[in-house]
């Protein structure tokens, strides 16, 4: 058997088909890796953990917490093995590092807003021009949403979304009310290197 025949098949929303993205957007690639083989590995090991979230969570809704993902994502791994590991998103916090450099599969992000309350995505994966894809949890199912935090004032750039729409607008919003994803990101953190 070859190894290519071992490998699980990917979920569609990682294998780029049409049904991945919203039709509006066009199909973007991902930012090249260095092509080490050790790289090679970790980004297998990374798209494995997401692969592992978006079939245990696929088509469920009344999620118990924005820490779900997490734990579907990082299930039977070594980081799992603490009672609680993974039990709510200051749980998260805590036992994460600060990314260094640009964010990368698998790690997690971190949202916060005045009155929209901490949430943990899931990044799963980086667009050429840092645009930033990644899930999370909201009104009890996984969304699916971009960010770029060096524009997070802006929807689109050329097109194409740069900043999905996180959190809804309200009538009694006081002006300069953060709604875009990357006006909500707080830190990207790391489980993992």
């Amino acid at each position: 058997m070859r190894p290519s025949e071992l490998r699980p098949a990917l979920h569609p929303l990682l294998e780029g088909s049409a049904t991945a993205r919203p039709a509006a957007l066009p199909p973007e690639r991902d930012e090249a890796s260095s092509g080490t083989d050790a790289d090679s590995e970790l980004a297998a090991q990374r798209r494995a953990l997401i692969q592992r979230a978006l079939q245990a969570l696929d088509g469920k809704r009344g999620l118990d917490g924005d820490a779900a993902l997490v734990r579907a994502a990082f299930a039977e791994t070594r980081l799992d093995a603490a009672p609680d590991a993974f039990a709510s998103v200051q749980t998260l916090r805590e036992r994460s590092r600060p990314r260094r450099g640009r964010p990368r599969p698998a790690d997690l992000v971190f949202f916060a807003g005045v009155d929209f309350g901490p949430r943990v995505g899931l990044v799963t994966r980086v667009l050429r021009g840092g645009v930033v894809e990644a899930m999370f949890i909201a009104r009890g199912a996984v969304r699916r949403i971009r960010f770029d935090v060096r524009r997070p004032d802006e929807r689109r750039v050329d097109g194409n979304i740069v900043n999905t729409f996180v959190r809804p607008k309200r009538r009694d919003d006081p002006p300069g009310t953060a709604y875009l994803a990357g006006q909500l990101v707080d830190s990207v953190r790391t489980l993992l290197d």
